[in-house]
């Protein structure tokens, strides 16, 4: 997560397993939140030519997001994919904000994707 100091808000991405649990991208995929961010908004830019989420529709962060957790899904660790068992990856981001003295913490579901069952889950 990278935020500037004085910021009110920070964003964090996050991808959790189908009952909402956050799963270790370092382990799963070999990145972590931050770079995982990055490569999001890369994603987002080029479905929609910006790289903020809340600047874009619900069905260009989907397009943006499935392309995203597909290209994870390519660089999975397949023995801890199995490990971990998810049935489902969802993308989310969440963001912590202070705005006029009130402190808000929300989480947005971006995109989610069926974790494939070959093997378990790995290839």
């Amino acid at each position: 997560m990278y935020s500037r100091l004085g910021e009110a808000r920070a964003d964090m991405l996050l991808i959790t397993n189908e009952n909402d649990q956050p799963l270790p991208m370092s382990k799963l995929f070999r990145t972590g939140s931050a770079q995982g961010k990055k490569r999001f908004e890369s994603e987002l830019k080029d479905v929609s030519g910006t790289k903020e989420y809340e600047d874009t529709t619900p069905e260009k962060r989907r397009e943006a997001g499935a392309k995203f957790l597909a290209k994870l899904w390519e660089n999975r660790d397949a023995g801890d994919v199995a490990q971990y068992n998810p049935k489902t990856f969802r993308l989310k981001i969440r963001t912590v904000a202070l705005d006029d003295g009130k402190f808000t913490d929300d989480i947005t579901l971006i995109a989610e994707m069926p974790v494939p069952q070959t093997e378990g889950g790995a290839k």
